[in-house]
């Protein structure tokens, strides 16, 4: 989705920055790591997409 398109580049920097895991990712925000991983590469797109790019985004405050 190309709206959430930086949101979602942003977090890959963030998770690659501190050497996460889609599991320790998805452990943060109760989803499982094959979910985070669709969301933040763009399998998955949408409004639970969406909303789960921004949870991220708050849980780490990512800007």
């Amino acid at each position: 989705m190309p709206e959430t398109l930086e949101a979602r580049k942003r977090i890959l920097e963030y998770k690659e920055s501190k050497n996460m895991t889609y599991e320790q990712l998805g452990l943060m925000v109760n989803k499982t790591p094959v979910y985070v991983q669709e969301v933040l590469t763009g399998k998955k797109t949408g409004p639970r997409a969406n909303e789960l790019v921004l949870k991220i985004i708050q849980v780490f405050g990512i800007k």
